[in-house]
């Protein structure tokens, strides 16, 4: 396998930080994926699955959002997308990387994974580009947050006025995620809704690059962006013919314990839309981290060589 990492053009100047892993031959690649990180993370957390992909011969790319990891133009953006159209602009360079990817492999079948809120980006990134995809994989997703998701939103938006776009909300940080870990109780770190593996847990926590309180405007950039991606209206906008593999675990509290992944997968079945969709049994909220990892990537593996 080989690793590259390098920086690509984003919007308005700003540099994407962008990994490669590749099979040693070229002439072996079957297909590309790419990977659309979580919250508060970071892209080079996915090189053990990307290294099984490469084995399989498949090519993996997989870049840091804004305000994360290495594509952080300076400290005080961490956690912070743009003071205007955020969302958008996150999404937009999702598909400044696939650019990149297809410019370097035309005649490969492209495949895209998002994670967590990179499952959410990628559900409106298939919005919008989902004709040059092949197959999507959508992992630790979450449905609507109907009411609730509107009062954190007007919550938010405050804080901006207020504080300004830049804060670090521990009070939003609190809200967002205060109550995963209770379902986990007694509790070995803050992080135990992750893993059942105790080792994956302990390197989230120990990364320099992980766990950090997002800002305001990142939440309401957020919260906005789950609202219209979850409209009927805008789930229409996803081509009709595009394979979609929705995978989570049941005891994933981002997913409502599966309720809100379930719900997510009948809104585009009611749609009319090529849905598969698999809950595994305990699973936490990082399924590609999981204690069964081997049997979620050989799902997703099974997935993009059959679709």
């Amino acid at each position: 396998m080989k690793e590259r990492t390098f920086k690509i053009d984003g919007l308005e100047g700003h540099k994407i930080f962008v990994v490669s892993w590749l099979p040693d031959h070229a002439e072996d690649i079957k297909g590309v994926i790419q990977i659309v990180h979580g919250m508060a993370e970071h892209c080079l957390r996915y090189r053990d699955f990307a290294t099984f992909l490469t084995h399989n011969g498949y090519g993996v790319y997989a870049h840091d959002h804004r305000g994360h990891g290495q594509s952080l133009d300076q400290e005080e953006d961490l956690g912070f997308f743009h003071d205007d159209q955020g969302w958008q602009h996150v999404v937009d360079e999702v598909h400044h990387v696939t650019s990149y990817i297809k410019e370097h492999h035309p005649k490969e079948h492209f495949f895209i994974l998002g994670h967590s809120m990179g499952s959410l980006i990628t559900r409106g990134y298939i919005q919008q580009y989902g004709h040059e995809v092949k197959g999507v994989i959508i992992s630790g997703t979450s449905a609507t947050k109907g009411i609730l998701g509107k009062v954190g939103y007007l919550l938010a938006k405050a804080i901006c006025a207020v504080k300004g776009p830049r804060h670090y909300s521990s009070l939003l940080n609190q809200l967002s995620f205060g109550s995963f870990n209770k379902n986990f109780a007694p509790n070995r770190t803050a992080y135990d809704w992750l893993s059942r593996d105790k080792k994956q847990v302990d390197c989230y926590v120990d990364d320099e690059r992980c766990g950090f309180v997002c800002t305001a405007k990142f939440y309401m950039d957020l919260l906005a962006g789950l609202e219209h991606i979850s409209h009927k209206e805008n789930i229409k906008k996803t081509p009709k013919t595009l394979p979609l593999f929705i995978i989570s675990g049941t005891k994933d509290p981002v997913g409502n314990m599966g309720k809100g992944v379930t719900k997510v997968s009948k809104d585009y079945i009611t749609c009319g839309y090529r849905v598969q969709v698999k809950l595994y049994d305990e699973g936490r909220h990082e399924i590609l981290n999981e204690t069964n990892y081997m049997e979620v990537y050989m799902d997703i593996l099974k997935f993009i060589e059959t679709v």
